[in-house]
């Protein structure tokens, strides 16, 4: 069975197959985190502790957003900051790390409230199309899990930008969901990894521009 995907490594084969197949096939080391991702690390721990431990926010989550981070601290029954998720190719629940796993990832934040479940996706930086993706597989992977739930709101929280954006999705459309990312996630393993030059090629560690061996980037 091939290696279960992330939802980073299917938007990274969407993008440029050649880019996955090297860093995920190949094992081709990028640059370390820069400091935007160290800021985006540094404050989603952050909020993690402070649901954990009722540690600090990061002093550069702004006023204006805090209280859409704080508020289900308030009323929620049950917290899972960070929450691991691994299904089969039949959508089943399995561990993160077994053989059979199709697809996996992380959930920043699940809330279990009285009568909904909540998930948050904390985003410092900018509003990129692939998001409203990420809320799809995470609203489904959450309705896997908590069966009692016919609904989930799943909300990006944009925190330089001081918005956050709810998608609701329902368990009317668990089948359709299914069928649509396991298509997805099946392409990647079809063994042609051709290469999509572009513009992200200037950050690619596999691109000609930095020394690597792929030619057409």
């Amino acid at each position: 069975m091939p290696r279960a995907v992330s939802f980073s490594g299917l938007m990274t084969y969407e993008k440029c197959p050649a880019q996955y197949d090297y860093k995920y096939n190949k094992g081709l080391k990028g640059d370390p985190p820069g400091p935007a991702a160290a800021r985006g690390t540094r404050i989603h721990k952050s909020i993690e502790e402070y649901y954990l431990n009722d540690g600090e926010l990061d002093h550069e989550i702004p006023m204006q957003i805090r209280r859409a981070v704080c508020q289900p601290k308030d009323v929620c029954e049950e917290v899972y900051p960070e929450l691991e998720f691994a299904f089969t190719e039949k959508w089943e629940q399995t561990e993160f790390e077994a053989d059979d796993a199709f697809v996996r990832g992380f959930m920043d934040n699940v809330f279990v409230l009285p009568d909904s479940l909540l998930v948050h996706e904390y985003k410092t930086g900018s509003v990129y199309p692939e998001h409203d993706d990420q809320k799809a597989l995470y609203g489904l992977a959450s309705l896997i899990l908590f069966k009692e739930f016919d609904t989930v709101e799943v909300a990006g929280v944009y925190l330089d930008k001081k918005k956050v954006v709810p998608t609701r999705f329902d368990r009317s459309s668990i089948m359709p969901m299914k069928m649509m990312w396991t298509k997805r996630i099946n392409r990647v393993h079809l063994g042609d990894y051709p290469a999509r030059p572009g513009f992200h090629c200037r950050w690619c560690p596999a691109s000609k521009l930095k020394g690597g061996p792929c030619l057409l980037g």
